[in-house]
């Protein structure tokens, strides 16, 4: 079986569960991190995240970054060789590409240490000059070392170096989806800022150099190289760098030669995510906001979360899976506890951390729980949130179906995963209003799921656009839907009665 992501058992490590950032790739949950040699850190449990790393913009760091041997350097493959990616779209003007800044910042850096970047677009006409949508981007994740290796060589995976490199990243990002121009758009005309994804971690690693071994997937020979996998600090640098803090000049559009405005002037803020950035919103979704709304006008902040809600590993059967056959990993729980483990092994993962200490507080000793993306999205985000799904994930289906699992006891189908997801969905608000968390969430979830196979699709035009849901007897878009959400009134959550394995409505 080619791997969409990669394998669902790791030989005596834990689960990998995750997501990804084109068509080609799936979700299932939260990878844990490379196991490691050695770290440039101290190893930290899931819950030992400082509490000024919740701020989303830290003081700049001091000391520069040093991967030796890089990635590229140990391996004999590269994928792609040459090339840009990323060019812009054709609909309306693109988002421009700014190099955050490691001299201030040295953690905000890729796999193999080229700088972290962001593509940004101003806002057009006054009233939406302090509205922003901040996007991050999904593309996959690594597990292991030699999960690290692979990717990068593109190896039995839909990932290669470009997921794990800026080189080849182009000057420009298309500007569609939730950032065209477009009169259906709500945020059309808002400021515009859309993260890449290079760090393979769900966007919430924090270990800047990692020593790790593995064997070159085009000799066989064994290799050693160091890894940064920061992707929450990546988040950090660029919070800071649109909040202009200090030595910051405010980012220039060279298209019309105007500036961006203060994030800390932010009204309302939208943080969004598809796919493996869908699991980076629900793990850093509360730190932002929080940090967001430090200062003397906070913003109204909600979470946009596209094609990260796979059904509850909890409902499934593992007795099965690969993962239990490969791995002896045999239920969700012990899925966790091992990527807790491996957690502190090194990448030190910042996780939402009103979870952790929630249950340090309540049922000490399972912290381990705050790695589950989807517990956290049931019981721990306390800001609103707007979740987006296909009910028949192509990708994320077909990685935990070929994985083995099981539902009442048969194996798991692309009927059976859809209504597992449906009935998850469904029941969501129902769900967040009895979590464990609930006196601190004000505003239930929004709901947008479609009976459809497309996975990653906020920043498509024609998977914002051209579907809709029937509600009440009509149909409902996914601004439509949104909208409702976002004034209150109904309905807000939208999801397909008729799930179909052969259409999409």
């Amino acid at each position: 079986m080619r791997k969409i992501l990669f394998p669902l058992a790791l030989a005596a490590l834990s689960l990998a569960a995750a997501c990804g950032g084109s068509d080609s790739d799936a979700a299932t949950g939260t990878a844990p991190p490379p196991a490691s040699t050695a770290t440039a850190e101290p190893a930290v449990t899931p819950g030992a995240a400082s509490a000024t790393a919740a701020s989303a913009s830290p003081a700049p760091l001091a000391t520069a970054v040093v991967l030796k041997p890089t990635i590229e350097e140990a391996l004999s493959c590269r994928v792609p060789r040459t090339g840009p990616s990323g060019q812009a779209g054709q609909a309306t003007p693109a988002l421009q590409r700014h190099d955050l800044d490691t001299k201030l910042f040295p953690n905000a850096i890729c796999n193999d240490g080229s700088p972290a970047i962001l593509f940004f677009r101003p806002y057009e006409g006054e009233a939406n000059r302090d509205k922003w949508v901040i996007g991050l981007a999904g593309g996959g994740a690594c597990a292991s070392p030699q999960e690290c290796a692979d990717r990068w060589c593109g190896v039995d995976t839909n990932f290669n170096s470009d997921n794990m490199s800026t080189d080849f990243a182009g000057n420009a990002s298309a500007a569609d989806g939730i950032f065209a121009r477009r009169p259906e758009n709500p945020f059309a005309n808002w400021n515009h800022v859309f993260v890449r994804y290079c760090s393979s971690d769900m966007w919430a690693g924090r270990g800047a150099s990692l020593k790790v071994s593995a064997t070159d997937p085009s000799t066989g020979k064994p290799v050693e190289f160091a890894i940064a996998m920061t992707g929450s600090y990546v988040i950090d640098a660029a919070l800071a760098t649109l909040k202009q803090g200090p030595g910051i000049a405010p980012l220039t559009y060279v298209r019309t030669r105007t500036t961006m405005p203060d994030l800390d002037n932010a009204r309302e803020v939208v943080f969004a995510g598809g796919s493996a950035g869908g699991l980076g919103i629900i793990n850093n979704l509360d730190r932002v906001a929080s940090g967001l709304r430090s200062g003397p006008n906070p913003p109204v902040v909600r979470g946009l979360i596209d094609s990260a809600t796979p059904p509850d590993h909890a409902v499934l059967g593992w007795e099965k899976s690969a993962a239990c056959i490969e791995s002896g990993v045999c239920s969700r729980d012990a899925w966790l506890k091992a990527a807790a483990s491996r957690d502190a092994a090194g990448l030190n993962r910042l996780l939402d951390q009103s979870c952790i200490e929630w249950h340090a507080r309540n049922r000490p000793g399972t912290e381990w729980e705050c790695i589950d993306t989807t517990h956290v999205l049931q019981h721990h985000l306390t800001t609103p949130y707007f979740v987006r799904m296909g009910l028949t994930d192509r990708l994320i289906s077909a990685e935990m179906i070929d994985g083995g699992f099981t539902s009442a006891g048969k194996p798991l189908t692309l009927l059976g995963f859809a209504t597992l997801v449906h009935d998850l969905l469904e029941a969501l608000p129902t769900t967040v209003a009895a979590g464990e968390e609930r006196a601190a969430i004000t505003v239930a979830p929004g709901v947008f799921a479609p009976s459809c196979p497309d996975h990653y699709t906020i920043y498509a035009n024609e998977t914002v656009y051209d579907i809709a849901v029937g509600v009440g007897g009509r149909q409902a878009t996914f601004f439509e839907t949104w909208n409702n959400w976002v004034a209150g009134k109904g309905p807000t959550v939208a999801v397909s009665s008729g799930i179909r394995t052969d259409k999409c409505r």
